[in-house]
């Protein structure tokens, strides 16, 4: 008499999604919002353009220091999960069609770029 489990429960165990690959999922979506608005802050902390329709009201001519120190929490928020995410990929480069996901990468290296410029500052 020979135990074998049947051809659907071995069917539904490969569509199955792990742990990982959600946690993937996750931090890779995380990670695109992060550096979205990364880049948002940025934009509303550098000094107004010369050519701003309200010249005449008052430019800010220097950056803005407390938008400045959200950007530095987001970068750190972001380094922390593209961080997270990497280690968890690395756990996960076990089979031949898993991948180093390099939003996560991207992530990691303009976060580390961007806290050291605001550390030089």
């Amino acid at each position: 008499m020979e135990m074998s489990m049947p051809p659907l429960a071995i069917e539904r165990r490969k569509t199955r999604r792990d742990l990982v690959s959600l946690a993937l999922k996750g931090c890779s979506a995380v990670s695109v919002l992060t550096l979205v608005g990364a880049f948002f802050l940025l934009a509303a902390a550098q000094p107004e353009s010369f050519f701003a329709w309200d010249a005449h009201l008052g430019m800010r001519t220097t950056w803005d220091g407390r938008i400045l120190s959200y950007l530095f929490y987001v970068l750190l928020f972001g380094l922390v999960v593209a961080g997270a995410g990497l280690i968890a990929n690395s756990r996960r480069l076990k089979r031949n069609s898993d991948w180093v996901r390099i939003n996560l990468v991207v992530l990691w290296a303009a976060s580390v770029v961007g806290i050291v410029a605001y550390s030089m500052m």
